[in-house]
């Protein structure tokens, strides 16, 4: 595969994927919902702050689709990598989720962050190798 098109579609991959994140954790995979006096558990706010770090994925890929040929390609695949796996953290980590273990949070936004996360990690990190291989060459 031609390098310029392995770079593309990373980068578009990454971008997808990130864009996947904020839909799902802002939508369908959502925390739990306002409690009875309209206030938010704390899980609603690690979804909000996974929701804003898949924004600055998004940005990082979509960079990184612009500037394919650049020497900055490595170092912004290799940020979405790092950003990923801080994304990844944050439920429950970062950012404590509900005490129920069988609540919203911890059976869907928190696997589905992670299954993303870890494969956009996965992605960025096979792009930061395909590079750093093909400058080497």
């Amino acid at each position: 595969m031609n390098p310029s098109t392995a770079g593309r579609l990373s980068g578009l991959s990454e971008l997808v994927l990130a864009l996947i994140l904020i839909s799902a954790v802002l939508t369908f995979a959502a925390p739990c919902p306002p409690k009875e006096d309209g206030s938010f558990m704390l899980c609603h706010w690690a979804a909000q702050v996974v929701a804003l770090m898949g924004g600055l994925i998004a940005v990082l890929a979509l960079l990184r689709l612009i500037l394919s040929r650049s020497r900055l390609a490595p170092g912004l695949s290799l940020a979405v990598a790092l950003t990923s796996l801080c994304s990844a953290l944050v439920p429950n980590l970062v950012i404590p989720l509900c005490m129920v273990t069988d609540m919203r949070c911890h059976a869907l936004t928190r696997p589905f962050t992670l299954v993303l996360c870890a494969l956009l990690v996965l992605i960025a990190l096979l792009d930061v190798y395909r590079q750093s291989r093909a400058r080497a060459a």
